[in-house]
């Protein structure tokens, strides 16, 4: 019996792009959607803000921690590689293998 691995890359917004807005860069967010953006980062791991003048698409924050807490609620997910900013020096990479 052989078995396959999924494998899945993907970035989030970490604590370098939080550290960004704590020092004030926009990221084309509202003063207000920056404020809440980190507001809820710091509460829950995740924060969320609309860029100006397009609701519903916007910006994230996601903290490591909350990551591996989703990974491990879905159930099989393993982290194989973690690059805090490691895209573009702003955004952290995960790569995580599911087996089958």
């Amino acid at each position: 019996m052989s078995s396959k691995s999924n494998v899945l890359v993907f970035s989030t917004g970490g604590e370098r792009a939080a550290v960004e807005l704590k020092n004030k860069r926009s990221h084309g967010l509202t003063p207000d959607g920056r404020e809440r953006a980190l507001s809820e980062y710091a509460a829950t791991g995740y924060g969320y803000a609309d860029y100006v003048g397009t609701p519903g698409y916007g910006m994230t924050l996601t903290s490591p921690d909350r990551v591996r807490t989703q990974l491990k609620e879905l159930g099989g997910w393993r982290e194989v590689y973690f690059g805090a900013a490691g895209w573009n020096n702003h955004q952290d990479v995960f790569g995580v293998v599911k087996e089958t």
